[in-house]
């Protein structure tokens, strides 16, 4: 079962990064990670199956309605799929909520992420923008104009 709750510090520890979050598997950047996810100006949730932490989402609020995206998930999350079409759902409620005109994000250039980056509705915006451990990575957005409610 799909639920998704205000993101607590220790869900980090239960993650069993998958093939995708596995730069965070070293204590460094996983207290890099604790601490971007608790910034007063990120907004970051935790993704259940049941009660079984299998990701966690932080929107980085950066003005004038930009945010930046980011999502660790684990192998548990990779297994089913069904998560990835709630997961999209769940940006684009959270988008409308807070107005967010722009969410950016970044994650490796791979054939597989890519389709999966298309799926949640993002559009490549530059391909190979910065490599990190030579391993290079895309930049993606979404875009939303979002009506005046009177």
């Amino acid at each position: 079962m799909f639920r998704v709750y205000g993101y607590i510090e220790t869900d980090v520890d239960k993650l069993v990064f998958n093939h995708w979050s596995r730069h965070f598997k070293n204590k460094r950047m996983v207290k890099y990670v604790k601490k971007f996810f608790a910034m007063p100006e990120t907004y970051s949730f935790t993704v259940c199956d049941g009660v079984k932490p299998v990701a966690i989402i932080a929107f980085h609020e950066e003005g004038s309605g930009q945010f930046y995206g980011a999502m660790l998930t684990s192998v548990d999350y990779s297994e089913k799929p069904i998560f990835s079409l709630h997961t999209k759902r769940f940006i684009e409620q959270f988008a409308k909520k807070m107005g967010i005109k722009k969410l950016i994000t970044h994650s490796e250039n791979e054939a597989s992420l890519n389709r999966w980056h298309s799926f949640l509705g993002f559009t490549l915006e530059k391909e190979d923008d910065f490599q990190y451990k030579g391993i290079k990575h895309n930049l993606w957005s979404m875009t939303w104009e979002w009506q005046q409610q009177h």
